[in-house]
């Protein structure tokens, strides 16, 4: 496994819920195809901005599973897990 990287040493103070530089132009493209002509069930499945935000957090602990030693918890909001009162894990968007 290669050594920790200045990334991994980071990953623990990572923003919970950084969004900055690309929400508001996310959701000016997910309003966009709204008012498209795409079908209906295509509209209905499209993503959240919350959504996207937590799927590129879970992004980042893959990559950071996979690049340090060891591996960064899963289960905080930097990396787009929580723990539900019953003790599974969900995303946390």
């Amino acid at each position: 496994m290669p050594p920790a990287s200045s990334a991994c040493a980071s990953a623990p103070g990572l923003p919970a819920r950084s969004t900055a530089g690309g929400a508001e132009d996310l959701q000016e493209v997910l309003t966009d195809l709204q008012r498209s002509s795409i079908a209906a069930r295509t509209k209905e499945s499209l993503p959240s901005v919350e959504r996207v935000a937590c799927t590129v957090r879970n992004a980042n602990w893959v990559l950071a599973y996979w690049t340090c030693d060891p591996a960064p918890d899963p289960i905080q909001p930097a990396f787009g897990y929580r723990l539900l009162t019953s003790g599974c894990p969900e995303y946390d968007d």
